[in-house]
């Protein structure tokens, strides 16, 4: 049952969701439904492994951005990430 969560998560948070044929209002709608906690903008491609991970409010989250969230993960307001 545990692995099946895992599919689901993977097909729902980091393929379906994360794909450029999705809004950023709608990404953030279906993050909000499997309880991630981002009140900014995250873009395509971006991977989260976990739902223990806050992001503050204007916060920007650009393109390929991988979170491995083990440990809890708090980004505060106003930031902007990219990978390089």
């Amino acid at each position: 049952m545990e692995k099946m969560k895992k599919v689901l998560w993977y097909i729902i948070i980091n393929k379906l969701s994360s794909t450029p044929f999705i809004t950023p209002n709608i990404r953030l709608k279906i993050y909000r439904l499997f309880n991630i906690d981002i009140n900014g903008s995250v873009f395509s491609h971006v991977n989260i492994q976990a739902n223990n991970i806050k992001i503050g409010k204007g916060t920007f989250v650009n393109k390929y951005c991988y979170f491995d969230s083990n440990r809890f993960i708090e980004i505060g307001e106003n930031c902007a990430m990219h990978i390089m």
